[in-house]
């Protein structure tokens, strides 16, 4: 499964915060098979916690940070990304 952040569009932001709709807790109390997070390690510097929060909520997670990049490491390290998520697939 492939999930962003953000919601899909800003059209749905009032009814996200309307009903206090939290699409992560629903997806995290479901969802029961192995996961992996892929970032790139600029990125997580200004937040040193979020790789633990996100995890937390996955029992059977992974992290993986790209060096010397952000939000842009599967454009910039396609390569090393493809590497780590075939490594992943293909245990």
């Amino acid at each position: 499964m492939w999930r962003i952040g953000a919601f899909i569009s800003n059209e749905n932001l009032d009814f996200r915060v309307s009903d206090n709709y939290d699409i992560t807790s629903y997806i995290a109390s479901s969802f029961q098979g192995r996961m992996m997070f892929v970032a790139g390690k600029l990125t997580e510097e200004p937040y040193p916690e979020y790789p633990d929060l996100q995890m937390s909520y996955y029992p059977q997670s992974e992290y993986v940070a790209t060096a010397g990049v952000g939000h842009t490491g599967l454009w910039e390290k396609s390569d090393e990304v493809a590497t780590v998520i075939r490594n992943f697939l293909n245990p």
